[in-house]
């Protein structure tokens, strides 16, 4: 993470979206860490989503 800070420092991007949005048009950003990181939470919070709007539409678990 510290080399790629320091690249994007050089380029004049910190404290722009640049970062996140130039290296996922060329198919780098699924790769780099925090966009794991950003799937493993919206994954991890889905079921619960899902079982809150199973209840509000009176459905069951299953």
């Amino acid at each position: 993470m510290v080399p790629l800070y320091l690249f994007f420092s050089d380029l004049g991007w910190i404290n722009t979206h640049l970062p996140f949005v130039v290296p996922s048009l060329f198919g780098h950003g699924l790769k780099g860490a925090i966009f794991v990181l950003i799937f493993i939470q919206f994954y991890r919070r889905m079921p619960s989503v899902l079982e809150e709007v199973a209840r509000i539409d009176r459905a069951g678990p299953f």
